[in-house]
């Protein structure tokens, strides 16, 4: 992903939540991701659309998005 920010805004043992910031008026994004099945879903996808492409791209592959402490 070009943007090298963090995404992963809260994980468990069942779901993985992203967050991402977007556009002019600061929309969030968000993508939940179910630690099982891979399975997810986009919520609010209000700008950037290549960026947010390029996250799911990168969950759908397996890369990390860890949140740094």
């Amino acid at each position: 992903m070009a943007d090298a920010t963090p995404t992963l805004h809260h994980a468990d043992t069942d779901l993985e939540i992203h967050k991402v910031v977007v556009g002019p008026m600061d929309n969030n994004v968000f993508v939940l991701k179910c630690r099982h099945t891979g399975d997810a879903v986009l919520i609010d996808a209000a700008n950037e659309h290549e960026r947010l492409l390029e996250l799911a791209k990168a969950l759908a592959s397996g890369e990390r998005h860890q949140r740094t402490i």
